[in-house]
């Protein structure tokens, strides 16, 4: 299981983008691409003096025409860079292909400055074709570009409404395996040593939980069983049982204060529940339920050849090559070829280098899915 950071360093990351998130609800009409210039990234005004980068009056760095990039503007209120996810969510937004937007992006990025204005701004009779849109900064960066009804559900307020009610519950610092925020989502994964299981000899499993969310737009909030297998220190992430609660709230209008008292409240009702599906993860009940499912994978054999199952899970799953040919290996390794053994050579195969953090979850919830196949499913990939 990829390690990611720390839980100190978690909650230091989440706290400093809390002190650099604004977010502002703006007609489609406010809102528009402009070509303009941008300083390197992780650079300074005060890096850009220091490496003598020429600066303006201001002091800010004035850097040359290579860095010269569609920026969003939004009218009254500043210009900034849209990030990888902002891109994807306006090229949906517009209907505009993907390969299509990110060719033109790296390409002829003023011919996408003028498509997304002529799309942005659009009218159907009187009225905006795109209408009001929340836009989710992070310093200077435009990170998100949903609709008005997205209700946020942050980070920093969600990991601290449970921190405590896991130290209730027995799950001390080291019972952390795995936490990071990235740019899509922050994860948090436990594990306790009181709910523990051999699904046969020598294979030893632990009860435990992801818990998991999005600030812009790529997923719910979600809590899902975990089972960590301490002979490879990995985890397969289960989907019964699991609480998500998409970010839709009320419609929201351009210059409303986003932090009022009934906010608050309908916040930390949600919080509760969130502790109580925690509780209720992490119970005795649900861990014998999980075990139950696994032991009945540790049964199911594959009866065809090795690769050909693996073949046939790669396309269930849209694993890449890269993947497949390690889920084989490890899967031929382990020995164990049965519907078990090969949910453990996929949730291992996320430890790989260069697999990165939210594909390596991805991995452990494929993992977790293997598990949980019903029969007929089994059969199109074993049989």
């Amino acid at each position: 299981m990829k390690t990611g950071t720390s839980i100190n360093g978690l909650v230091t990351t989440l706290t400093e983008q809390q002190k650099m998130a604004a977010d502002y609800i703006a007609p489609s009409q406010r809102l528009s691409y402009a070509m303009r210039e941008e300083i390197p990234e992780g650079m300074s005004a005060i890096d850009a003096i220091l490496e003598q980068v020429e600066v303006d009056d201001d002091g800010q760095p004035i850097v040359t025409d290579s860095r010269i990039s569609p920026h969003l503007v939004v009218d009254n209120v500043g210009v900034f860079k849209p990030g990888n996810i902002f891109h994807q969510q306006m090229a949906t937004i517009l209907k505009i292909p993907s390969k299509y937007y990110q060719r033109a992006l790296e390409r002829q990025p003023e011919l996408l400055v003028d498509e997304v204005n002529i799309w942005l701004h659009e009218k159907l009779g009187d009225k905006p074709a795109v209408g009001d849109r929340m836009v989710r900064s992070l310093g200077p960066t435009a990170r998100a570009l949903l609709s008005n009804k997205y209700r946020r559900l942050d980070n920093l307020p969600l990991l601290m409404s449970c921190i405590d009610t896991l130290d209730r519950l027995g799950v001390e610092p080291e019972h952390i395996v795995s936490c990071e925020v990235t740019e899509r989502r922050m994860y948090l994964k436990v594990i306790t040593p009181k709910l523990e299981g051999e699904i046969g000899v020598g294979d030893i499993v632990q009860a435990g939980l992801v818990l998991s969310n999005s600030e812009v737009g790529q997923g719910s909030v979600s809590v899902q069983p975990l089972i960590f297998r301490l002979t490879c220190l990995n985890g397969a992430i289960m989907q019964d049982g699991a609480l998500k609660q998409k970010h839709l709230g009320r419609l929201q209008n351009e210059g409303q204060v986003f932090k009022d008292d009934t906010v608050k409240k309908s916040d930390e009702a949600f919080y509760s529940q969130v502790r109580d599906v925690i509780d209720h993860t992490l119970s005795e009940e649900v861990f014998n339920l999980q075990l139950d499912k696994i032991r009945e994978a540790n049964g199911a054999p594959v009866s065809v050849e090795v690769p050909k199952a693996v073949e046939r899970l790669s396309g269930a799953y849209d694993l890449n090559e890269g993947e497949s040919d390690a889920v084989l290996d490890n899967f031929i390794r382990g020995g164990a070829f049965t519907r078990w053994g090969l949910a453990n050579a996929v949730t291992l195969t996320s430890q790989a280098d260069g697999t990165q953090y939210d594909r390596a979850t991805d991995l452990e919830r494929i993992g977790g899915k293997i598990v949980e196949m019903s029969a007929a499913q089994w059969d199109a990939i074993a049989n």
